[in-house]
């Protein structure tokens, strides 16, 4: 005789979600009771814990049922009212293991009763500067104290264990944090200076540092091992989860100098719009240190006037359907260099003297632009569509630049009695009396550079995974990226003999064009079968094509008839 078996599948993992029925405030810590339908026998009871997507705390509920069937979930806190879901499960597939509640499970707050008020009481304690919860480092901010008008940076430096360097870097006991987020939320993480810099201490309650799972397993939601990001979380007060802050600095000086300074943030549970401007021509792209330390050498040389200005955008629709986020800059600069040396040079057969200046100038202008699109599409359909995305950018650089120099040497110290129009003399083609007479050699340049450069691109990208089988899933990414730069060079160059006529001078009149375009794409289709907890296959295809042509032609002007030494034809 012969035996056969037939296995169905017995149990099921439910995942779900709690929150307020009105404000739809994730909770934790409510108690759910699973009720099956029609007699209401209990199934068993949970509780909510706090878990992460997409990089915010949100409300996890997690329980088995054994069978299909109608279902009511109870869930109950103090301060709510006990309420009622129902929950329908029709089938129970053979590979299916998880079912994701899509619709969170709500429960409804008790109506305020009368008030009571108490006699007056005193309570001290003492403030505690950080604590671990679980594997979170959580810091207070209103146990530091901070001057009035302190900012994020002011905050952060005085956390133990905490160092803010240059640049908005931040280590945690020797660790780099990968990302600074607000509420939960990469906001100002391109550009964390500005945060820094601008968000006062006081609206800050707490800074937590935590590890969170990378992008595409937060957004996807996907089980097994992930790869772990170091992030630190700037969460605010309740007052302070919908509003406007702004700031300005504004100055002026002897000499024509001055700076000016705005900053303006608007801020709701779902939404952040920055607009930010800044002016100055004192060479001011920092400021100093919390222990007065300026860092001079990181200040540019000349004269520099900057104008910079942009905005950053974080949105995020109420029910998580789909996330935006981006910022876009426009600087420009203009900086101004002189430089004038005089130096001795000792040598066995007699010193020589010289005296050299180097003017330049220069502009930059620069426009930058990048966003990510995320979208969360609820489909009924044979896959489950986690999410689509897409990131596109945009930059485009522009800069002009001058340099005129000159410099001589000489057989005997007459560098004093060159004048105050010293550069002008040595740069004349016709040598005066000094030049023909003490002049060993002299040196005149004169450049003109132009520089273009654009750049611009996109990602985008599809996940999805097995309806009935969230441990398989699968993914289509393509890229895309277009450059074209262009280099122009123009270049005038002396080397000759004032008091020596029988030396050959050296003249050479140069053009350097220098252009350089191309483009790349690829696409990229692969899949994730994750075996157990801590394994996984992930096969994958790309497919790449790129080009790119470059080219560059340098002229020699001066062997064309009428381009050589003491013609007219201007540099450029």
């Amino acid at each position: 005789s012969l035996l056969g078996y037939s296995q169905k599948n017995t149990s099921v993992t439910i995942n779900g979600s709690v929150v307020d029925n009105f404000t739809h405030e994730q909770l934790f810590g409510v108690k759910v009771d699973i009720l099956l339908l029609p007699d209401s026998s209990l199934v068993t009871t949970v509780k909510s814990q706090q878990n992460y997507l997409n990089g915010r705390p949100v409300s996890f509920v997690q329980f088995n049922i054994h069978k299909p069937g109608s279902y009511l979930v109870c869930c109950s806190r103090e301060g709510y009212e006990k309420t009622y879901n129902p929950l329908t499960i029709k089938r129970l597939y053979k590979h299916e293991t998880v079912i994701q509640i899509k619709e969170p499970f709500v429960i409804k707050k008790l109506r305020r009763k009368n008030e009571v008020n108490l006699n007056e009481v005193v309570v001290t304690a003492t403030k505690v500067k950080f604590y671990i919860n679980g594997d979170t480092l959580i810091y207070n901010a209103d146990a530091f104290n901070l001057a009035e008008g302190s900012m994020l940076d002011a905050l952060i430096r005085q956390m133990p264990g905490v160092q803010l360097k240059d640049g908005g870097q931040i280590f945690v006991n020797g660790r780099y944090v990968n990302s600074l987020l607000i509420n939960g939320k990469d906001f100002f993480n391109n550009d964390r200076k500005l945060m820094l810099d601008n968000l006062p201490s006081y609206m800050v309650k707490n800074i937590k540092i935590y590890e969170r799972d990378d992008e595409i397993h937060r957004l996807a939601n996907l089980p097994g091992n992930a790869q772990k990001e170091y992030v630190m979380d700037v969460r605010l007060k309740r007052e302070y989860s919908i509003g406007w802050i702004a700031n300005s600095e504004a100055g002026s000086g002897t000499d024509d100098r001055y700076i000016a300074r705005l900053f303006a943030l608007r801020f709701t549970p779902n939404s952040r719009i920055s607009l930010f401007a800044n002016t100055n021509n004192v060479n001011d792209d920092s400021k100093p240190g919390q222990n007065g330390d300026w860092s001079p050498e990181r200040l540019s040389t000349g004269l520099t006037k900057t104008y910079n200005a942009g905005f950053d955008y974080n949105v995020q629709q109420r029910d998580n359907r789909y996330q935006h986020n981006g910022n876009v800059r426009v600087t420009y600069s203009e900086n101004q260099n002189e430089n004038q040396v005089n130096s001795v040079n000792f040598l066995t057969g007699g010193n020589t003297f010289t005296r050299s200046s180097e003017i330049s100038n220069s502009d930059k202008f620069s426009l930058t632009s990048n966003h990510k699109l995320i979208f969360f599409p609820k489909l009924k359909a044979p896959i489950d569509l986690k999410f689509l995305f897409a990131n596109p950018y945009f930059s485009y650089n522009r800069s002009h630049n001058q340099l005129q120099s000159a410099s001589a040497t000489f057989s005997d110290d007459v560098i004093s009695h060159l004048g105050k129009a010293w550069v002008d003399s040595i740069m004349d083609p016709n040598a005066g009396y000094l030049l023909r007479n003490y002049a060993i050699n002299r040196v005149i340049n004169q450049s003109k550079n132009n520089d273009y450069h654009l750049k611009f691109g996109s990602d985008l990208g599809v996940f999805f995974s097995s309806l009935h089988d969230n441990t398989k899933s699968f993914y289509l990414n393509g890229k895309f990226n277009y450059i074209d730069s262009k280099s122009y060079l123009y270049d005038h160059y002396l080397l000759d003999y004032p008091s020596q006529k029988e030396m050959v001078s050296d003249y050479r009149n140069r053009y350097d064009d220098n252009k350089d375009r191309g483009y790349d794409y690829s696409i990229v289709a692969g899949a994730t079968f994750q075996l157990d907890k801590y394994s996984s296959v992930e096969p994958s295809y790309r497919y790449t094509k790129g080009y790119n042509e470059s080219n560059r032609s340098l002229y020699l002007l001066q062997k064309l008839n009428g381009w050589g030494e003491n013609t007219l034809h201007p540099l450029g």
